[in-house]
């Protein structure tokens, strides 16, 4: 593995985010992942600058992305402060974007799950995925309802 460090995974499908040993962007691409899933719902989605306490404005809701790549143990960690500092304020939810599914590396877990969550960091194994979080899986409502033209669209172009 690249620079000695276990959880530096390198994956070559189109959907995966390759790891560039560089969290930031990584970060990035997760955003950009999401805001275009977001779009493909019909949700209007802009992106916000870096320095921005959130990632995304969706329909008017405050996002933040956070991305994670599986440790050599088989869990995602992910950090919800910033220097060790919690603040969820300016955070209405979070979409974690969960990569590196054993077996199938190229489909990654989204989790939408409502702000203030209360915790720094958050941790998921396979078995909370199933126990605890399963309803925070691809829970794309928790953001809200996307604008009825654009679904009516889209759902006319996947329908035909």
């Amino acid at each position: 593995m690249p620079n000695g460090k276990a959880y530096h995974l390198y994956m070559d499908r189109k959907r995966s985010i390759q790891d560039t040993g560089d969290p930031h962007k990584n970060g990035k691409k997760a955003e950009v992942r999401t805001a275009a899933k977001l779009r493909g719902f019909g949700f209007s989605v802009k992106q916000m600058p870096q320095r921005s306490p959130f990632d995304l404005l969706v329909q008017g809701k405050r996002i933040e992305v956070k991305h994670a790549l599986p440790t050599s143990a088989g869990r995602w960690h992910v950090n919800l402060h910033r220097r060790n500092v919690l603040n969820e304020s300016e955070v209405d939810a979070y979409v974690f974007l969960l990569d590196g599914i054993p077996g199938n590396n190229s489909a990654p877990i989204y989790l939408v799950a409502p702000a203030p969550l209360g915790k720094k960091t958050m941790d998921f194994s396979f078995m909370t995925l199933v126990r605890t979080y399963r309803n925070w899986v691809d829970s794309w409502t928790t953001i809200g309802e996307p604008d009825q033209k654009t679904a009516l669209w889209c759902d006319y172009l996947v329908r035909g």
